[in-house]
């Protein structure tokens, strides 16, 4: 059957078909179609031809052009176009079903552009029985078929949905996926029974996968239709049946082996439109810990599809991480994590054990401190004001509130700790810049507050106006005691002569007892008595400077001394050589001090004078210097962890510290013990002759005050104040042992 030059044209039955035709032989001749309502069905023929023809703006159910069914042998097309037309349903140009052996034939003349469809934008090829879908040569026909529009998928050419493509939907990114194409990374014993494969690896048992499965066509565009235009009905009723027939499963391999919980078959009820996917989500998967298991992804799409095989899935199932708690369901084990406001920090399979063995409630989370703001797994974020040692422990400890320069709620802090300050608890200063990178830091005047170094201009300029008020504050009380001690030998010698009636309490005035009562009280003050909360630690200075001269000449004199030297020599090592060296300094510029003082006196000073200085340096640094040397035999400690208090980045009992910090503190300390010894004895000596000048000038720093009967009295209070110290930190070294013994005996 031969049509030749002939027109159809705005004819209006659309949901019929404007010309039948069924013949083993038809032939289209220069044929124009346009502006109809309906297409031409060709049926049961065995060749078409097609040439020299255009189709233009027609509309039908399927196929907007053509509509082709049970072609046995072949459909050719030569120099025709189709464009502009359109389908309600499939195949916006035209519609092939049926057609299983047939050829079909495009020539390089024939243009299939700008038609729209639901699905298949420029035709669509179906198959009645889903197991004889066979496409023919050359399809989809690129070079023919373009620039058309589909709603739902095949823009240009399409048949069926061909394949499944799964992507990783989890935000936690609590394991590792993969998606393969092929099966190149697959196991080879399933090469025969799918055709691609999905890998999940380090996945928690008891942990919910979350996919986003995307169905695809032949040219790999996603699957796009409006979820409430079909359930509302408003598709056509067989685009309908095909969106709802549509389901995606996951099925076990062996079900003695692993576990799911939830729902296992997603169909278009859990398909997003905007993100053209389908969720599979919230589905439980359990299986033994470090084991692999497989499973099967299917879909309805395969019973039409060219590659009509599932998806493989593995799981590499993890152990059990620190944060989680195992639990037993049925004979599977699950990895179950604490939850927001618990935590656990111990070691899962060692807990689990330890909970069977001892048959306790140990296995479990615990709830978050009040120490910290959030707990969730093996995170805990603390308060400011508290610190610890590492992410892997809950002993929280609480900070100086006074220095505040604990900052776990900073995001800046390193640590825990604010700008320049590091180690346990945040009481050191970061002086060689090795966590606050690019800048140091040293100790300011008040009394665990780190400040940043400045020039070296700016701190000679400080380290000298420091070594100057020292000097002017032993020059007046030099000043003090000699003038003291003038009055007195003069009051002494007239009565001894008898010139004048002058008792033998010939005290001018009491300036340097009230000097040394002063000083006394600062020295214990620092010591024993613990900064007040209420009052900051910046009003403390006067306390701080008198109470430790020794410890406040030295600060900031790291700061003058390259990172580079002090990381050599060591911290300890450098911060003891410096605490030591400073009174051995200041006893060594007696003579320039005294020369100082004679230009201001205009007064002849002799050889006696050196050892009034001498007294009163000697005391000025003494307790200091024990408390210094003291403390460096002992320890900190900071929760159950025992520090050199020197340096708190260093164990206590670390041997190369040990072996040289011990035996020089015992040698300073026996210096800075005994001498006082040395000069009761000397005045022992002298009790019967210690109203002459010469006695006075030498020893009078210590009895020039007292009844001669008492002339001891001061050393006495000397060893009262020595022994406070020493009882101090023997009290606070037996602590520490028997803290760190009840903590041994706990574990």
């Amino acid at each position: 059957m031969v049509f030749e030059n002939f027109t159809v044209k705005k004819n209006l039955f659309l949901n019929s078909k404007i010309m039948l035709i069924q013949s083993s032989f038809v032939q289209f001749n220069n044929v124009t179609s346009s502006y109809n309502e309906g297409n031409i069905f060709l049926g049961q023929s065995q060749t078409v031809l097609i040439q020299k023809s255009n189709f233009n703006a027609n509309k039908a159910q399927n196929g907007g052009a053509i509509q082709f069914f049970d072609i046995q042998t072949k459909i050719q097309f030569q120099e025709t176009q189709f464009q502009q037309n359109s389908a309600l349903s499939s195949g916006g140009a035209l519609y092939f079903e049926n057609i299983i052996k047939c050829q079909v034939i495009f020539d390089r003349a024939t243009i299939i552009k700008f038609n729209r469809a639901l699905i298949g934008g420029g035709l669509r090829i179906v198959q009645t029985d889903q197991n004889k879908l066979q496409l023919p040569l050359f399809f989809p026909f690129s070079y023919n078929v373009l620039e058309n529009i589909a709603e739902i998928y095949g823009n240009d050419s399409a048949s069926y949905l061909q394949n499944i493509i799964i992507k990783n939907n989890n935000q936690i990114n609590e394991y590792s996926f993969t998606f393969y194409k092929n099966l190149i990374n697959a196991p080879n014993n399933f090469y025969n029974e799918y055709q691609r494969y999905a890998q999940i690896q380090q996945f928690r048992s008891g942990g919910l996968i979350d996919f986003r499965i995307y169905i695809v066509d032949e040219q790999n565009r996603y699957l796009s239709f409006s979820k409430e235009k079909l359930k509302q009905g408003n598709y056509p009723e067989d685009i309908v049946f095909e969106l709802r027939n549509l389901q995606i499963s996951i099925n076990q391999l062996d079900s003695n082996k692993n576990l799911i919980n939830g729902q296992q078959i997603i169909d278009f009820n859990q398909y997003e439109t905007i993100d053209q996917t389908f969720q599979l989500n919230n589905l439980q998967i359990l299986g033994p810990l470090k084991s692999v298991q497989y499973f099967s992804i299917n879909s309805t799409i395969y019973r039409n599809s060219v590659n009509k095989l599932p998806v493989l899935l593995s799981i590499e199932f993890r152990k059990c991480q620190i944060g989680e708690i195992i639990q037993n369901i049925n004979t599977l084990q699950i990895c179950n994590p604490c939850l927001n406001g618990t935590y656990q920090l111990s070691d899962p399979q060692t807990l689990y054990q330890q909970s069977l063995q001892q048959k306790k409630d140990i296995n479990r989370c615990y709830n978050c401190p009040e120490s910290a703001i959030w707990c969730q797994g093996d995170n805990i974020k603390l308060k400011n004001g508290y610190w610890r040692k590492s992410n892997s422990t809950d002993e929280i400890i609480a900070c100086n509130s006074m220095i505040n320069s604990c900052q776990a709620e900073n995001p800046n802090s390193i640590n825990y700790c604010s700008n320049g300050y590091i180690g346990p608890i945040c009481e050191q200063c970061d002086i060689l810049g090795d966590v606050w990178k690019g800048s140091r830091y040293s100790q300011s005047l008040s009394k665990g507050i780190c400040q940043k170094c400045v020039e070296d201009s700016k701190l000679w300029i400080y380290q000298i106006l420091k070594i100057i008020i020292l000097e002017l504050y032993f020059i007046y009380v030099l000043g003090v005691f000699i003038k003291k001690f003038k009055y007195s030998q003069t009051c002494y010698y007239l009565r001894i002569l008898k010139i004048l009636p002058i008792s033998s309490n010939s005290i001018q005035d009491y300036s340097g007892f009230y000097i040394k009562i002063i000083l006394n009280y600062y020295q214990l003050s620092t010591l024993l008595i613990a900064q007040p909360k209420i009052i900051s630690i910046h009003f403390n200075l006067l306390n701080n400077i008198i109470g430790s001269g020794d410890v406040q000449v030295s600060l900031a004199l790291d700061c003058l001394i390259s990172e580079n030297t002090i990381d050599k020599i060591g911290r300890i090592l450098f911060y003891t050589q410096i605490q030591f060296l400073v009174p051995v300094v200041a006893l060594a510029l007696i003579p320039i001090t005294l020369h100082y003082y004679k230009d201001f006196t205009k007064e002849k000073l002799r050889s006696y004078h050196i050892y009034l200085l001498f007294h009163i340096v000697f005391i000025f640094f003494q307790i200091s210097q024990i408390s210094y040397f003291t403390k460096a035999l002992t320890c900190k400690q900071v929760g159950n962890q025992l520090y050199n208090p020197i340096d708190l980045q260093i164990d206590c009992y670390d041997s190369d510290i040990v072996k040289y910090l011990y035996p020089f503190s015992v040698t300073v300390l026996s210096f800075w013990t005994l001498l006082p010894l040395v000069f009761l004895r000397l005045l022992n000596l002298r009790k019967k002759k210690l109203d002459q000048c010469l006695n006075k000038y030498k020893y009078g720093y210590y009895y020039g005050e007292l009844k001669h009967s008492h002339y001891y009295w001061e050393f006495v209070r000397i060893y009262l104040k020595i022994a406070i110290i020493y009882l101090k930190y023997i009290q606070k070294l037996l602590k520490s042992q028997q803290t760190i013994s009840s903590f041994f005996a706990t574990y």
